[in-house]
């Protein structure tokens, strides 16, 4: 189902319960609502996230890291998603090798980078997201 301009959609003889609604799109974050019996099925929202892209790329010299942790604006780990194809995938932290990491999507709430070397923080780097381009922490 795709939603109209507004955003809304309608769903027909669908259970009412025992299911989940799983939305996914281009420019947001995946987000899932589980349907109950307490449920309002006349009126379920789902509000999403915009999808942003962030990758590490360091300068030399580029073993400084080996991982990465992204911390929102009240300084809470953020989960890192890599998207592979119809796939993705999420952790916690993401590897940094050869001085890059893969290009990881999350909420456009990231404020912070957070380096780490063998385990140990080695920098913070303040994020500065922007839809439809890969923000690149150096």
């Amino acid at each position: 189902m795709r939603t109209d301009a507004e955003g809304r959609f309608t769903l027909r003889n669908v259970a009412k319960e025992g299911v989940a609604i799983l939305v996914h799109g281009e420019a947001i974050l995946f987000a899932k609502v589980r349907l109950g019996e307490e449920t309002d099925v006349d009126d379920v929202r789902i509000v999403v996230n915009r999808r942003m892209h962030l990758q590490v790329e360091l300068d030399p010299p580029v073993d400084r890291a080996d991982e990465v942790r992204v911390l929102d604006g009240e300084g809470q780990p953020m989960d890192l998603i890599v998207m592979r194809g119809e796939s993705s995938f999420s952790k916690p932290k993401a590897e940094v090798v050869d001085g890059r990491s893969q290009v990881l999507s999350l909420s456009e709430d990231a404020k912070t980078a957070v380096l780490y070397k063998a385990g140990v923080e080695v920098a913070r780097i303040p994020v500065a997201l922007r839809a439809g381009e890969i923000a690149r922490v150096r």
